[in-house]
């Protein structure tokens, strides 16, 4: 599922949930069904949630 905060799409055959610079404090919910691919680079989050997140792929 697509965070409605996020776009999601396919890029260069990874399933990729975008969510960068939405000004977001915490991870959105519900994004880590498919993706292997999750951007959230410039936001305000300073912590994870406890237990972290589902391994994506780097890059």
């Amino acid at each position: 599922a697509c965070s409605s905060q996020c776009l999601c799409g396919v890029v260069s055959g990874l399933q990729m949930t975008n969510c960068a610079g939405k000004g977001l404090s915490s991870v959105p919910a519900g994004i880590f069904d498919n993706t292997q691919w999750l951007d959230l680079e410039n936001n305000r989050i300073e912590r994870l949630p406890e237990g972290g997140v589902d391994p994506v792929e780097s890059h």
